[in-house]
């Protein structure tokens, strides 16, 4: 495999590989709340809607997110129906680009065989299969983040006008998938690497024009026809809520300290984080020409010789895994996904580096490689406890909410790293390749079946797709109104109803306390369950047993279901209209 150079028998393997980890099992899950929920929610208004421009959510602007995603995902929609599988595809689609592009640009730099390492180093990483699966713009912004990278390493020594076009056409997609971080941090990156390596005279040059030219054609076009349509209502709501206002304070709790990030790395990357120390040093030691006297020595040690582009590689790698650490560190809010950017360089340092120890080619020992079999062995001990105590052996009453049925039944998954490391064990001394080849293959298959079948499990404790169904209120055949009340964090209510939902919190704001708002939604459902139309509504479940115990007879309950987000389960109440409409099918 990896004595390999073909670019077909590479793809091959990059293409199983994203087919196992990323495409198999994807819609089996139901979607998760709240971000899964709005953004496909968002995209299915917008194709029923014929309205492809302004993004809304339950009949509202939606002003979170860039247009980019609710695109495809229409796409999607059309061709695989409007399902969970269509609302994820998006997502995998761009971690296989991503796997492609590392490839692509570790070939550049190094060699084919670091190329494929790299590439599976990134598509074994637990935070990059976890964006592939969720429907949100992440693994968007990843895709075309480091596709800018690859375009940007390929021409900046010889920079030529379709190279600049290119540039900023890809920057333009970046932007239209998550907004300014995708062309910021992409843009600082490229300035400081040219900047270190003399080239800085490139973003000053004529040229420069065309790169403009692209971007403001595929990054800016839709943002000045949303500001036209929403009379730049949008553009405040985006820019200055969800960017700058994210950065200077955190929003909804998500704040963290500057260690945060270094633990989202770590277990975001396992078992390859294990690796993150020798990586970072020899890549570090790498990215220097010139050492000064007193560290030639350890220079001469450590330095990668064989690398076609020489430092400059390293360069640009060691900046954009640190660019992104710093500048997402420094930001108040903080959210693990916010980091996935960062798997692809750290991936490829980490790709070199077990090329560079596969060729013996450094001095790191086979005892230094052991040491990090026994922290992977470890790690999956520590995997295997928690699914323990989720499938509920030792029931804490911390983890009752979060308890999944049936979920022992895929311990058997937490067997593999064992076996891989009494394999590797004796090939790390023997035959180095083989050792590498076997290390990649437990990867995918630890990883494969967890994402695959482990994480349907969790449809247990999610209720919206369960309440839907079992109360019947899908069926779009049937005339009906959708109210909810404290259940706002079900966002994927109505991607499965297909209808709007009107939330009663809405009305009680104003009131200061927990008892006053109850006390008035009450009086509001009474109102509701009690008018002549068909009514469906949805509820925390403990809020509907104190309803019922002082409105006997007013509305029946059509379903309930376990609620992994709250300390109470959440029901389905028809009115009486509504059980007639249904009773009559």
């Amino acid at each position: 495999m990896l004595q390999q150079s073909s670019r077909a028998v590479h793809y091959s393997l990059i293409l199983g590989a994203a087919l196992l980890l990323f495409f198999w099992g994807l819609g089996e899950a139901s979607l998760w709340d709240v971000d899964e929920g709005r953004n496909a929610t968002a995209a299915l208004e917008m194709m029923h809607s014929g309205d492809y421009i302004v993004p809304k959510y339950n009949g509202e602007l939606r002003d979170h997110k860039p247009v980019l995603l609710y695109w495809i995902q229409i796409a999607a929609y059309s061709i695989f129906g409007t399902n969970e599988f269509g609302a994820r595809f998006p997502s995998a689609l761009s971690a296989l680009l991503t796997l492609i592009v590392c490839y692509e640009l570790a070939r550049a730099m190094f060699s084919p065989a670091s190329g494929l390492a790299s590439a599976m180093v990134v598509a074994t990483s637990p935070m990059i299969i976890g964006g592939a699966r969720f429907a949100n713009p992440d693994s968007l912004l990843t895709a075309f983040s480091t596709l800018v990278m690859l375009v940007y390493w390929r021409g900046y020594r010889q920079p030529t006008r379709p190279w600049y076009f290119l540039l900023g056409a890809v920057s333009g997609l970046a932007m239209m998938a998550k907004g300014p971080v995708g062309v910021v941090l992409p843009g600082g990156i490229a300035f400081i690497h040219s900047w270190m390596e003399g080239r800085w005279r490139l973003w000053f040059d004529r040229r420069i024009l065309w790169n403009v030219l692209a971007f403001t054609l595929v990054g800016l076009t839709w943002y000045i026809w949303v500001a036209a349509l929403t009379h730049a209502d949008f553009l405040r709501g985006f820019f200055l809520t969800h960017n700058v206002n994210r950065f200077f304070s955190p929003r909804d709790e998500h704040g963290g300290t500057l260690l945060f990030y270094i633990l989202v790395l770590f277990i975001g990357m396992i078992p390859w984080s294990v690796y993150f120390g020798p990586a970072l040093w020899y890549g570090f030691w790498s990215a220097i020409r010139d050492p000064w006297p007193k560290h030639a020595e350890r220079w001469d040690f450590a330095v990668d010789r064989t690398a076609p582009g020489e430092a400059s590689a390293y360069r640009l790698l060691m900046t954009w895994a640190v660019f992104y650490f710093v500048f997402y560190s420094i930001a108040a809010t903080k959210l693990p996904n916010y980091m996935l950017p960062a798997a692809a360089p750290l991936g490829i340092l980490i790709g070199r580096y077990l090329d560079r120890w596969r060729l013996n080619e450094l001095p790191s020992s086979v005892a230094c490689m052991r040491r990090a079999l026994i922290a992977q062995a470890a790690s999956a001990i520590a995997f295997a406890v928690a699914m323990s105590l989720l499938g509920g052996m030792g029931k804490l009453a911390a983890l009752e909410r979060w308890i999944v049925p049936g979920l022992e039944r895929w311990l058997w998954i937490v067997v593999l790293p064992p076996i891989a490391i009494v394999v590797l064990w004796p090939l790390l001394a023997t035959n180095r390749t083989r050792a590498l080849e076997v290390k990649v293959a437990s990867a995918l298959a630890f990883f494969g079946p967890i994402g695959g079948l482990l994480v349907g499990s969790f449809d247990a404790l999610k209720p919206a797709e369960p309440l839907v169904m079992k109360s019947g209120a899908g069926d779009t055949s049937k005339e009906l109104a959708i109210y909810a009340y404290r259940m706002d964090h079900l966002a994927s209510l109505n991607f499965y109803l297909q209808r709007p939902v009107r939330h009663l919190d809405a009305h009680f704001f104003h009131l200061k306390t927990e008892e006053e708002c109850n006390a008035g939604a009450a009086q509001k459902l009474k109102q509701i369950l009690a008018a002549p139309m068909p009514v469906c509504v949805f509820l925390p479940a403990h809020f509907w047993d104190e309803f019922r115990k002082t409105n006997p007879g007013l509305g029946q309950e059509a379903a309930r279901h376990r609620d992994m987000y709250k300390r109470s389960d959440g029901v389905a109440v028809m009115n009486d209209a509504a059980n007639q409409q249904f009773a009559a099918r």
